[in-house]
C-alpha cells in the first residue's frame, strides 16, 4: 500500500494506494483518503481499476501511477490526476504504455519510472518527465536500459533506481 499525508486547513488526509477492494469496512476500489485525526474514511473515492503503485501529493492534485487503465470510469493509462479535494480525475493525461512503478513532482515536472517504452507518441524507455501541467512529455530522455523502481530529484538531479 502507498501512503501519503498530506496537510491542509489545519486537518491531516491520508491518501492510500494499492490493490484493494475496501478499506476500514467500506467499498474503495485501489485508492482511499482517510482523515489522519479521526481515522475516519472520507467520501473521496476516485475508484480506479487496478493496481496503484505510487503516489504523490502536489498541492491540490494526487498524482497516480500503476497498473490500472480507468480512473472514474476515464480511460487513464497507469498514470493519472485526482483532484485532492473532488476525487475525479483531472484532463492530465500522459498515456503511458505499461507499468508505472515510482513518481515523483518537482516544480512543475512529475518524473516517472517503471516497465513503460513511450508516453503518448514519444519512445521513453523506463523513464520519463511529464509537464505537471499540460500532461506532455518532455524531451528529457535518459532512457534506462532496465525497469525504473524508484526516483528522488535533488535540485536539478534525478536520481533513479531499479534494475
Amino acid at each position: 500500500i502507498c501512503l501519503f499525508l498530506s496537510l491542509s486547513c489545519f486537518f491531516f488526509t491520508l491518501y492510500v494506494g494499492g490493490s484493494f477492494s475496501s478499506i476500514v469496512g467500506q467499498p474503495r476500489n485501489i485508492v482511499a483518503a482517510i482523515d489522519a485525526g479521526t481515522g475516519i474514511l472520507t467520501s473521496w473515492n476516485p475508484n480506479v481499476n487496478n493496481a496503484v503503485l505510487s503516489l504523490v501529493v502536489s498541492g491540490s492534485m494526487v498524482y497516480v501511477g500503476g497498473g490500472f487503465t480507468t480512473v472514474g470510469g476515464q480511460t487513464r493509462n497507469r498514470l493519472a490526476a485526482i483532484d485532492a479535494g473532488t476525487g475525479t480525475p483531472t484532463t492530465w493525461n500522459p498515456n503511458v504504455s505499461f507499468n508505472v512503478n515510482t513518481l515523483t513532482v518537482s516544480g512543475s515536472m512529475v518524473y516517472v519510472g517503471g516497465n513503460f517504452t513511450s508516453i503518448g507518441v514519444q519512445t521513453r524507455n523506463r523513464v520519463a518527465a511529464i509537464d505537471a501541467v499540460t500532461g506532455t512529455d518532455t524531451s528529457w530522455n535518459p532512457d534506462a536500459s532496465g525497469t525504473v523502481n524508484t526516483l528522488a530529484v535533488s535540485g536539478s538531479t534525478v536520481y533513479e533506481g531499479g534494475s
